[in-house]
């Protein structure tokens, strides 16, 4: 990515339950952000906490070490060990 310019962006259509909807609206409204902005946000926090989960189950089950778990999280072995630490 360039620095200073804005990331590309794709436009994504998505079929939501009303009530899913509902409160993103109210959250959006809350935090002062549109819909989109808070549908990235949101999709970005699950997506890394998506990440993290498969990370320390590969780690807990032996698949991986820390250093290739935190190396795949882009983190240091110690930032992963910590996030493991307080995650049990």
């Amino acid at each position: 990515m360039t620095a200073g310019l804005p990331p590309k962006r794709v436009r994504v259509e998505l079929d939501l339950p009303v009530a899913l909807v509902q409160d993103l609206d109210e959250l959006c409204s809350r935090e002062g952000l549109s819909r989109s902005e808070m549908a990235m946000r949101l999709m970005a926090m699950s997506l890394e906490e998506l990440r993290i989960e498969a990370a320390l189950d590969g780690f807990r089950a032996g698949r991986i070490t820390a250093v290739a778990a935190a190396k795949a999280l882009r983190m240091t072995t110690w930032e992963f060990m910590e996030v493991a630490h307080r995650r049990g």
